[in-house]
């Protein structure tokens, strides 16, 4: 999926995801996550 700027996005809890820049220009993003107090906020995978 190709965001443009403003644009918003929601990805359901649980959900396996990654962002990248595909843009020449800088790019910044803002997230918002609810987490439970006993859950970590991310698990990385290869």
């Amino acid at each position: 999926m190709t965001l443009k700027a403003g644009d918003v996005l929601f990805i359901p809890a649980g959900t396996v995801h990654a962002a990248r820049n595909v843009g020449r220009d800088a790019a910044s993003e803002l997230a918002t996550y609810i987490v439970a107090k006993d859950k970590p906020l991310l698990t990385l995978v290869k």
